[in-house]
């Protein structure tokens, strides 16, 4: 487990460390923990394990409880483009308002998705034939009609 040094502020307060983990993960799972602790707290023995139980245990990270799958997608001229991702292989543009976004690494079937419009007026959106290897998400005007919209994506979950 490799460790960034955390960042401070004057009064302490952690304001950035990243946490990479490469034994669990085939590719690097990260947590950024933002403001995580305030003075004179420390960040030690950091643990990441499987499969949390029904109690988790206080201090410690879960695998499947950190993101398997994030994206930002973008639109120009009708064509989606990945902003930024973490294990996403490609995006296929399926028509008007539905991309599906393949994943890099494929998930098992127990995984929890969400997706957000990148937009301030009121629009939907909707996640549909999710798969172990994809999630296409279709996005609406509030006519009920397609329309091509900026996006985030998170999924949960779905470790191999």
């Amino acid at each position: 487990m490799a460790y960034t040094e955390p960042t401070t502020q004057t009064n302490g307060t952690l304001i950035d460390a990243t946490i990479y983990n490469r034994d669990l993960v085939d590719n690097i799972s990260y947590l950024n923990a933002n403001k995580l602790a305030k003075s004179g707290d420390t960040l030690t023995d950091v643990s990441v394990s499987g499969v949390a139980p029904s109690t988790p245990t206080a201090g410690t990270l879960y695998r499947d409880s950190l993101l398997s799958v994030w994206v930002s997608v973008s639109y120009s001229g009708g064509t989606p483009s990945i902003v930024d991702d973490y294990n996403v292989s490609s995006l296929t543009d399926n028509g008007n308002g539905h991309c599906q976004v393949n994943f890099a690494t494929s998930l098992n079937s127990t995984y929890a998705c969400m997706a957000t419009l990148d937009i301030s007026s009121p629009r939907l959106i909707a996640t549909v034939g999710d798969t172990t290897a994809k999630v296409e998400v279709q996005t609406f005007d509030l006519g009920g009609g397609n329309a091509d919209i900026n996006f985030y994506l998170g999924i949960v979950g779905g470790w191999q």
